[in-house]
């Protein structure tokens, strides 16, 4: 969760980003959610990160079939 997606992007992408996301070294943003505010965000958060591997990527295709990089398309 974030106030500032691009913000955040920007921080993954020159390697200054959670220890998990560095490891790993994700740099595209294939999804992500809006929400109204941070309650309804902390709830969406914590219930994806309970979740099985399969059905991510299966929320990550519905929305983004070819797995493109949404950081250019924020505002």
């Amino acid at each position: 969760m974030t106030g500032n997606l691009r913000e955040r992007i920007l921080k993954h992408r020159v390697g200054n980003a959670a220890p998990f996301m560095t490891q790993y070294n994700y740099k595209k943003l294939v999804y992500f959610c809006r929400c109204l505010d941070k309650v309804e965000a902390l709830k969406k958060e914590k219930q994806i990160k309970n979740w099985r591997r399969e059905w991510k990527i299966t929320l990550i295709e519905k929305q983004n079939p070819l797995w493109e990089d949404f950081f250019d398309y924020l505002v």
